[in-house]
């Protein structure tokens, strides 16, 4: 969440004289790399949830 709000911000911190144009440059990219990461982070999770009861199912259906 915090890493939308920056983005959305970015975009004013260019208005800031001398510096805005650096900061924004450097806030947008590291910004979508947070974004990227997190939405790693959890469709990995989500993988490994569902992919334990997927092998739990496997292995109760091989049952007798």
């Amino acid at each position: 969440m915090f890493a939308l709000v920056i983005w959305s911000y970015a975009w004013q911190l260019a208005e800031i004289p001398l510096v805005g144009q650096y900061v924004t440059k450097l806030t947008i990219p590291s910004v979508s790399i947070v974004i990227i990461y997190m939405v790693y982070r959890i469709t990995r999770r989500i993988y490994n949830t569902y992919h334990e009861i997927l092998e739990d199912r496997a292995r109760r259906m091989e049952e007798p």
